[in-house]
């Protein structure tokens, strides 16, 4: 037989010699020539021979049925009779073979993989049993856990760590409790654990767990240091306005409420906001001189002498420190078509706000007669407390 008449293996058809997979297969091939079905055939007949001693050929028709007395299992679409003979496996493998090869070739071409990958990728394709592909997969799946495993392990080892859009809203949520329409305290290290109920309370993420001790205590750390930070806003600005002349508007209470809150907080300007504010302006106007640290520490004592009498003590005394503050500076409806005043009752409000007032009105003042009263071991422990600062 000539080179010419040579015939063409229909198994390489589409097959790339440069491609790892294929020239893997086209290898693969020339060591495996293609079945020749003639030679299985029965002399003299186009039948294929019987390999099997106990079942004789079978024929199938369009119908399913057989010309013998097994019946087919489903019917075929072609109408002309077909063969069904031996399963060839050697075949059914190099289908196998075929199909995964394109199968890789479409990844390679669509998805993006580093050279690593595209090997793994490689030696995959070119696996010659599916007991070996299993294994390869099973490996990778291995793996993975074990780097994820790695990776949990270092995080613990290193502690958890605060980010920013963490940090962020514990400035937010700080500001809020000074600025609370319904906190009647302004420091102590129950108002810093507050905060921290409030972020667990609205599901903050990136909060350390409830038993990283650790973790906790590096934010409440932060929480202290926001805590100061807005009291020394709030103190700021109020002190701007006391030299102020009677009657000027930039002393209004409700324009310096404004300016503190600021233009791109969600923390609503309400009556009751206006009343504790006047009550810190009262304590600047007759405390001007004393320190930061001195200062927040008098404030809470004022407020917890009101609380010691009643709760409505403490709301009938605010309120007469905020009418002489209306007196002094002027009415907050003077600008309201400028600054508007917020219910506490109001729909309006954000959910976010309504659960840190409900958890910052728990948070009671301490009194300077009763700190002066407790033994000198829990003095030391108070004044390493950041929050007395300003």
């Amino acid at each position: 037989m000539s080179a010419s008449t040579i015939p063409i293996d229909p198994r390489l058809e589409g097959l790339d010699p440069t491609d790892p997979s294929d020239a893997y297969l086209i290898e693969l091939y020339a060591q495996k020539p293609p079945v020749d079905d003639m030679a299985t055939r029965q002399p003299g007949t186009c039948e294929p021979q019987n390999t099997n001693n106990d079942l004789p050929p079978r024929r199938f028709n369009s119908e399913g049925s057989s010309e013998d007395d097994t019946e087919g299992p489903f019917p075929f679409e072609d109408e002309s009779n077909i063969d069904i003979g031996t399963p060839n496996p050697a075949r059914a493998y190099q289908h196998s073979l075929q199909a995964r090869s394109r199968i890789i070739k479409l990844l390679k071409e669509h998805k993006k993989y580093t050279q690593r990958s595209l090997t793994d990728l490689d030696n995959f394709a070119a696996a010659p049993t599916l007991e070996e592909c299993l294994g390869m997969i099973f490996g990778s799946v291995l793996e993975v856990r074990d780097s994820l495993q790695a990776f949990q392990d270092t995080q613990e080892a290193e502690g958890w760590k605060m980010k920013d859009d963490l940090k962020k809203l514990v400035m937010l949520y700080s500001k809020a409790f000074i600025l609370s329409s319904t906190a009647v305290s302004f420091i102590g290290e129950k108002a810093t654990r507050a905060v921290l109920k409030a972020l667990r309370d609205t599901k903050t993420k990136g909060l350390p767990a409830e038993d990283d001790v650790a973790g906790e205590e590096t934010l409440l750390s932060e929480i202290s240091k926001a805590l100061g930070h807005n009291r020394h806003q709030v103190k700021e600005k109020l002190l701007l306005t006391v030299a102020l002349p009677s009657g000027n508007q930039q002393a209004n209470i409700a324009v310096v409420t404004s300016k503190i809150i600021g233009a791109s907080s969600q923390i609503p300007a309400t009556l009751q906001l206006y009343m504790r504010l006047a009550l810190v302006r009262s304590q600047l106007i007759k405390y001007p001189e004393l320190e930061a640290n001195k200062f927040w520490p008098q404030v809470d004592h004022v407020c917890a002498g009101f609380l010691a009498k009643s709760k409505e003590k403490y709301t009938f005394a605010l309120n007469g420190i905020y009418q002489q503050d209306l007196a002094r500076f002027g009415e907050p409806e003077d600008v309201s078509k400028h600054y508007q005043t917020v219910k506490l009752d109001s729909p309006t409000l954000s959910p976010w706000v309504s659960i840190l007032n409900a958890q910052f009105s728990r948070v009671q003042p301490r009194s300077l007669t009763k700190d002066k009263d407790e033994r000198p071991v829990k003095r030391r422990r108070l004044a390493t407390v950041s929050e007395t600062e300003d």
